[in-house]
């Protein structure tokens, strides 16, 4: 019985190293990471854009120095224009820890798209990057107002940038209560997650394998072991 327990064990914390992978949190968490001095995207990514020509538009980001963007991470559309293919311009080849072998612009980065419409057009621009320190941010939508008369003359652009990890970062900092919760409750949301449902027959077999000498107590333990292990 001595063996069979042990064996349930080993059986119960590999599957639990396993779930911890699965997690999207274990894919994106930088631990030790300093963001005191990260920029916001808007300003380690200035975006503008411009019409060259009745038919041309250049998008342009300029990159503060210790960041850099992904050229594959690009989306472009347009409401009231329908846009070409975009010409990127070539850029670095990275060896990215999440993406593997990719291409990224520093500096600066100027794409042009052609575009057949007339007038003004809103166009919507996705880009990521990340900085040196390690941490990435999420993606940054960005929007301009342009007109398709070759003046170049645009509206000021508008930003949208969804909750980044910089920002859930830096609520965790310096607060171990907050920091405890969190990590509570996530644990608590992931047994709710499917990839937790293996952990079922082997928590029961844990349990089961005890025979006689399991009581009360002893089966709550065991089962809050499993909960507070996730969280």
């Amino acid at each position: 019985m001595g063996g069979r327990g042990n064996q349930d064990v080993n059986r119960f914390f590999s599957t639990l190293v396993v779930l911890l992978l699965c997690t999207p949190a274990a894919a994106q968490l930088k631990l030790g990471g300093n963001t005191d001095n990260l920029l916001e995207p808007e300003k380690a990514f200035s975006f503008d854009a411009r019409a060259l020509d009745a038919s041309t538009i250049e998008v342009h980001f300029a990159i503060a120095d210790g960041y850099y963007l992904y050229r594959d991470r690009f989306r472009f559309g347009a409401e009231g224009a329908r846009l070409g293919a975009p010409q990127f311009p070539r850029g670095l080849k990275h060896k990215d820890e999440f993406f593997g072998e990719v291409e990224t612009y520093r500096k600066e980065v100027r794409i042009r798209i052609p575009v057949e419409g007339e007038g003004r057009f809103d166009l919507k621009v996705v880009s990521q990057g990340c900085a040196d320190a390690g941490v990435c941010y999420v993606p940054m939508e960005s929007r301009v107002s342009l007109r398709l008369d070759g003046s170049g003359a645009a509206a000021a652009p508008r930003f949208s940038v969804y909750a980044s990890d910089i920002d859930i970062a830096r609520l965790f900092e310096g607060n171990f209560a907050i920091v405890l919760g969190g990590f509570l409750l996530f644990g608590l949301l992931l047994t709710f997650t499917p990839c937790v449902l293996p952990m079922i027959p082997i928590l029961s077999g844990i349990i089961a394998g005890e025979g006689a000498e399991l009581n009360k107590l002893r089966a709550l333990a065991l089962s809050l072991s499993y909960v507070l292990g996730m969280a």
